[in-house]
């Protein structure tokens, strides 16, 4: 069974349009004809959304939708943020020939190239591949949503599942801060999972911004509190945290000590790093000797041949 909205044949384009706009069409399953009726499957409805207000909601049976599949041929790895698709394969004609794909399913509204992160703030080099050249999407992810400019702020939904997890492992009355925050999504999953309290700071203004923007429409506002500013700069927060949260896996050991300042005596640290297995054995080592214990750590996915992203979660002992 799935949820469906119940319009009328003449009105059905035009809710179709909307569900696309806020992300709510599934397509998982087609349309259906019902009499004078057209059933649209729904992930879910927002009825604050004025095109969709007074339809009524059915729950039947859904219509599995056809897919072509996917050619071994253009294999290849892929970003899905919203209805935007980001790829990364150099060769030109497979990338031409995946985001052609990619486009066709229907499932996005355009897809770029990415040639990689640029500058301090580590924003993405796009190249637009397929469809209108477009930045701004809505990102659905463990019953939240963010709004995201794909060109100036980094986001990854690849973290998704560890975000959840973490977020588990959070309990009401901590408090949390989320060093390397980007639009939001560690600290509002926290706090819309756990009830913890999150301080959460960037130093890209745009990311500031987006961020503020997903606390208010995810309703974490009494618990999530934002801060422009450089990381290295927390202890004039004049806090000091249960946990820490370090999403930035290319340089976070740069920031280890300015974390253990502000990090209370049992407190633990987040910390994400890219790396083969030596280089993880040696940051283990060294973090060793600076009083933190490792509680756990895990692989969460590959990053190049060699490397893969290690997430460490670490205990303060002294």
């Amino acid at each position: 069974m799935a949820f469906h909205i119940k319009v009328p044949k003449e009105n059905a384009e035009r809710v179709i349009r909307a569900l696309n706009a806020t992300s709510e069409l599934n397509r998982l399953y087609s349309v259906q004809k019902w009499g004078d009726y057209i059933l649209i499957p729904v992930i879910a409805v927002d009825r604050k959304h004025e095109s969709l207000a007074g339809y009524e909601i059915v729950d039947i049976d859904p219509l599995e939708r056809k897919r072509k599949p996917q050619p071994a041929s253009i294999r290849g790895s892929y970003d899905a943020i919203g209805r935007i698709a980001i790829i990364k394969i150099r060769n030109d004609k497979k990338a031409l020939d995946l985001a052609r794909y990619l486009y066709e399913s229907g499932n996005f509204d355009c897809v770029f190239r990415d040639h990689g992160v640029t500058g301090d703030l580590r924003l993405r080099d796009l190249e637009i591949l397929q469809g209108k050249e477009q930045y701004v999407t809505d990102h659905r992810e463990n019953g939240i949503i963010m709004r995201v400019n794909v060109s100036r702020v980094y986001f990854s939904p690849r973290l998704a599942t560890e975000r959840l997890l973490l977020a588990k492992s959070c309990r009401e009355g901590e408090l949390v801060l989320d060093m390397f925050a980007g639009i939001g999504p560690f600290a509002v999953t926290i706090a819309k999972t756990s009830g913890a309290r999150v301080i959460a700071i960037d130093k890209n203004p745009e990311a500031v911004a987006w961020m503020r923007y997903n606390i208010q429409r995810n309703r974490v506002g009494r618990l999530v509190s934002t801060r422009l500013m450089d990381s290295l700069k927390v202890s004039d927060l004049g806090l000091r945290f249960h946990r820490i949260v370090m999403n930035l896996p290319h340089d976070v050991l740069g920031y280890i000590d300015t974390a253990l300042s502000v990090l209370k005596e049992g407190g633990l640290i987040n910390l994400y790093m890219i790396g083969d297995t030596s280089k993880v054995a040696e940051v283990m080592s060294l973090l060793a000797h600076k009083g933190l214990k490792v509680v756990s750590k895990r692989m969460v996915h590959g990053y190049s041949p060699r490397e893969a992203l290690y997430s460490l979660e670490l205990r303060r002992n002294r």
